[in-house]
């Protein structure tokens, strides 16, 4: 059974969340770089203050399955979503994505825009 859980910095869902993509990847095609990843789920990389960030993962009987992000720049009404990952499994993409649907329009947003990764790019 699938589960999505909402998380800020909690160390676990933060090392689930790396641990996904070196799951789904050799370390040949892995160029996200975990000590970036980790500074920006944990909001202190240097573009932090510049988004913010809700972070999810999806669950299957309780191994991580899916990841998501939300990133929100001030003034701007859309909703950018990223750091997508999920296992080759069509059930867990359909939860995933029907769920980060229905929380974005339960946050407010009008409009997802995605596939972006938080970014230096703002609009102003």
């Amino acid at each position: 059974m699938f589960t999505i859980v909402k998380f800020d910095k909690e160390e676990k869902y933060i090392n689930d969340f790396i641990a996904l993509k070196k799951k789904l990847y050799t370390r040949k095609n892995n160029t996200e770089s975990v000590s970036d990843i980790k500074r920006i789920l944990n909001g202190t990389h240097p573009l932090s203050h510049y988004f913010k960030l809700d972070k999810f993962l999806i669950y299957d009987d309780g191994k991580v399955c899916g990841r998501f992000c939300f990133t929100k720049y001030p003034d701007d009404p859309v909703c950018y979503i990223g750091f997508y990952e999920c296992i080759n499994n069509d059930d867990a993409a359909k939860f995933l994505f029907d769920n980060a649907g229905r929380i974005a329009s339960e946050m407010g947003y009008k409009k997802i825009t995605g596939p972006v990764d938080c970014s230096f790019w703002i609009k102003y």
